[in-house]
């Protein structure tokens, strides 16, 4: 398997220390599964609990989307400055500056007295949100070695599988016999032992030598207008109708700032990401695939749990029953999937994998 692991976390690889034995990179991979199952957790745990919302608040259908669609499009712009902020301050910082705002953000939704407040605490919410599973991964990236990743990869896939079909059960539990405001104090006890564990086990690990590259302000401000507009579109296009003004400006203005920020990225020497990686067929191949993969996969599991409640008329907490099989199943075959990867390579395991998944879907 080709090492494709970015300069700057190799360099922290070459020479075995001591918070690199083999039981410490076990412990940041439990920190990095916790902090991910944590992130996709409350995004499908809150899709159970908007029609109670809807009633608490007094609230259209329409407008309580946005307890969903502020914190996708929050996520989608702040997920931009993580690997600046990693490489310059190194993983363990951003990753608990994530898990602070994350779960300061869970603990005030729950108190939050309107729904206006319920929204401004989401944004805060996901800011958080937006470092956990990105530096998640590069914390695999840096403590397993090429040949371990993907056994390491498979263990954390169950956390970030598991935690869509199991938050249909737990906030199908919450909002039917507890109160909904609990699908977010929730996070607020596993966010603290997080939080513990990250200060007292992640090793200090701000770079030695400074990382003196500026931040793409530019850039960043044109993609986050382009991916926000976007969203916006994908969320109110139908609701609103294609063909409203409102649609239309957005599409145009997003239009615009993605070709700005092309233009501004051929010319400018400080870019907003690493490009490079994009010249690795495997990097390139890979994210492709994994975008069908995860939108295929995220979008099943996102509509299922409705289908379900709406049109089959089970209650929340039936719901989320039937959505256990898919956490058993993935619970059992991500790390032997790992193991396979591991021993004969990826290319194979993926297309098999992609088959049965089309396949499944087609049935």
């Amino acid at each position: 398997m080709e090492d494709i692991t970015p300069p700057y976390y190799k360099k922290h690889t070459t020479t075995e220390t001591a918070a690199e034995t083999k039981n410490y990179k076990w412990i940041v991979l439990a920190i990095s599964v916790t902090a991910s199952f944590m992130a996709i957790l409350d995004i499908n745990i809150v899709i159970v609990a908007l029609p109670k919302m809807m009633s608490y608040f007094g609230v259209n259908i329409t407008t309580i989307d946005w307890v969903i669609i502020a914190y996708t499009i929050t996520y989608s712009i702040i997920i931009l400055i993580t690997s600046f902020a990693s490489r310059k301050y190194g993983l363990k910082i951003p990753f608990i500056i994530s898990i602070i705002f994350f779960s300061i953000g869970s603990g005030f939704c729950g108190f939050a007295p309107s729904y206006n407040m319920l929204i401004f605490f989401r944004i805060i919410q996901s800011i958080g949100g937006a470092g956990l599973i990105p530096i998640s991964i590069s914390l695999i990236a840096k403590y397993f070695k090429a040949r371990e990743r993907g056994t390491a990869m498979g263990i954390w896939t169950i956390g970030i599988m598991v935690a869509p079909a199991l938050g249909p059960v737990i906030g199908g539990y919450f909002v039917d016999y507890v109160d909904w405001r609990m699908i977010f104090y929730f996070n607020v006890p596993i966010g603290a032992i997080l939080l513990l564990a990250t200060l007292i086990f992640l090793k200090n690990d701000i770079p030695v030598k400074r990382f003196t590259k500026k931040f793409d302000f530019i850039g960043f401000i044109l993609i986050a207008i382009c991916l926000g507009t976007l969203l916006y579109v994908l969320n109110e296009g139908q609701t609103l109708e294609w063909d409203s003004p409102i649609i239309r400006l957005n599409e145009l203005i997003g239009g615009l700032s993605f070709l700005l920020f092309i233009t501004v990225e051929i010319f400018t020497k400080k870019h907003l990401m690493d490009y490079s990686l994009f010249k690795n067929r495997n990097f390139l191949a890979g994210n492709i695939v994994n975008s069908i993969r995860a939108g295929a996969i995220f979008s099943t599991l996102f509509l299922l749990p409705i289908f379900i409640e709406n049109i089959l008329n089970y209650n929340a907490m039936n719901a989320g029953y039937l959505m256990v099989p898919f956490a058993i199943a993935v619970a059992v075959m991500s790390p032997i999937a790992g193991k396979i990867s591991d021993k004969y390579g990826t290319k194979y395991l993926l297309v098999a994998g992609m088959f049965i998944f089309a396949i499944s879907n087609f049935s």
